[in-house]
């Protein structure tokens, strides 16, 4: 009963506002932006643990030794993430699944992906990666532009053999100019976003273009 009163306690010295989102459990503020204005979402610290090991590392620093009161609230500054995919992340690992969309816009998958990656909390999400990719993959692989984004998202979510037809397309449809920047087939320069893990692209092309002689015969 006496760690109950204490968790409560907890709870009242984190005053909500009217900006604030508010978990179950919260004993943890994190600092985040949300469309623009600034958010103090009140979490619970025992969640963050078991969903990350980054989060963890932030709570419980394994290599300080712990000096700070147990009743002191703990804070976290995420205003560099993006705060959209951020709320998606806490309601999934906070259960509050009603809170979740079905759909993701290809910005905000990009996004999640890159903070699923980011935080090392994939395998918390995969029943929500499943939903959202399941319609997402069957596009991607039927159009006839693939946006390189969608390669990282593939590349986080584990999407191994989506990953690889994608992959695959990306390597008939763009080349490279003198500068080193990719561009479609119509000159187009295609952006490829700064999330992509180092060399990505570059060995896609390296690969894959070893395979174009087969890739023609098929």
């Amino acid at each position: 009963m006496a760690s109950r009163r204490n968790h409560n306690s907890l709870e009242r010295r984190l005053p909500p506002t009217s900006n604030s989102f508010v978990f179950p459990g919260a004993d943890v503020r994190i600092f985040m932006k949300y469309k623009g204005k600034a958010i103090t979402a009140l979490v619970s610290s025992h969640v963050l643990v078991c969903a990350s090991p980054v989060w963890k590392k932030f709570l419980f620093p394994p290599w300080v030794s712990p000096s700070t009161p147990a009743n002191t609230p703990k804070q976290i500054d995420c205003t560099e993430d993006d705060g959209v995919a951020l709320l998606i992340i806490l309601n999934i690992i906070h259960l509050r699944h009603k809170d979740v969309p079905a759909r993701l816009e290809s910005d905000t998958l990009l996004q999640v992906a890159v903070l699923c990656d980011q935080y090392d909390c994939v395998s918390i999400a995969k029943h929500w990666i499943d939903i959202w990719m399941k319609e997402t993959e069957a596009n991607l692989i039927s159009k006839h532009f693939v946006p390189p984004h969608m390669l990282f998202a593939c590349w986080v979510f584990g999407l191994e053999s989506t990953f690889e037809a994608l992959a695959t397309k990306l390597v008939l449809e763009l080349r490279t100019d003198e500068e080193g920047n990719w561009r479609s087939k119509s000159g187009w320069r295609i952006p490829v976003p700064e999330t992509m893990p180092d060399g990505i692209m570059g060995k896609c092309y390296h690969d894959l273009k070893q395979d174009l002689p087969r890739l023609g015969r098929n």
